[in-house]
């Protein structure tokens, strides 16, 4: 098998972080840590914690540098010190360890020539075992759970820092497929994840802050203008899932003018062609 390295961020994580992180951290020959939280002291518990373990190394901490150069340091570190594939997680995911073998063994034997990034299913309920072949080629995955070929994802250009967060995993695999690259899906396994607990008054409805609404609207929009032409299939089914919950986090939201402010600065800013961390001055 390949030598495998994972990186996880972190973010004011808790002690739970602990237990998601066990459920990988065996099987991979080395994790890199990069923590996000802004003020250090809060992470520093699980953060001393993690560096107790062999083969652990900490990449960055004390500032959010976001998320896609958190996975463009651990794919150049992880590169330097030889490692084939990165597996890029976040500190709310986790494998059964039993689906966690499956997905592992069901890599090793694959021809990953053209494979430049290999996800698992993020609900159980679309797993199918009646496939021959369980991997099934795609446009677009989500992050968290991934196995990257690091060589192929270098040579790509590695994750788009101009946006900071959000669409970071959409832009990315576009940026794979434009460099001839090959994603594909284990139907087969899926990745735990556990979502946050703010939810509306109104029922099971995740509200998000105004800010991570900036970046929603800010970077869709670059994505669409960037790549359109190439995925439109992607963007008719993208524009009416984002227009579906911006209604409901509007609605449903305690601080909907705050919502409605800051999804109007996400459009100034993206008319202004303004990237990276939002910048309130």
């Amino acid at each position: 098998m390949p030598k495998i390295a994972a990186a996880v961020l972190l973010f004011y994580p808790t002690e739970e972080v602990l237990f998601h992180i066990e459920s990988y951290r065996g099987t991979i020959d080395h994790l890199y840590i990069v923590d996000n939280t802004e003020d250090s002291s809060r992470s520093q518990h699980v953060r001393e914690k993690l560096l107790s373990y062999s083969n652990t190394s900490l990449l960055h901490t004390g500032a959010n540098i976001g998320i896609a150069k958190a996975y463009n340091l651990a794919l150049k570190e992880a590169k330097k010190e030889l490692y084939a594939w990165l597996m890029t997680m976040d500190q709310d995911s986790f494998f059964d360890q039993e689906i966690l073998t499956h997905y592992l063994q069901h890599f090793s034997v694959l021809n990953t020539e053209e494979i430049a990034l290999i996800s698992p299913l993020h609900n159980p309920k679309f797993i199918d075992t009646s496939l021959d072949n369980p991997y099934v080629k795609c446009e677009a995955v989500l992050s968290s759970g991934n196995l990257v070929n690091i060589d192929l994802a270098l040579n790509a250009g590695g994750y788009d820092e101009r946006l900071f967060i959000d669409e970071v995993d959409h832009a990315f695999c576009f940026e794979l497929q434009r460099s001839k690259y090959i994603i594909v899906q284990d139907q087969t396994v899926y990745l735990n994840h556990m979502l946050g607990k703010t939810f509306s008054k109104y029922g099971n409805i995740k509200l998000y802050p105004a800010l991570r609404i900036y970046y929603m609207l800010r970077n869709y929009l670059y994505l669409k203008q960037e790549y359109l032409s190439e995925f439109s299939g992607f963007f008719k089914q993208r524009e009416w899932y984002l227009l579906k919950f911006f209604m409901k986090q509007i609605f449903f939201s305690n601080e909907r003018f705050m919502h409605l402010k800051m999804m109007k600065q996400g459009y100034v800013d993206y008319k202004n062609a303004k990237s990276g961390k939002y910048n309130a001055k």
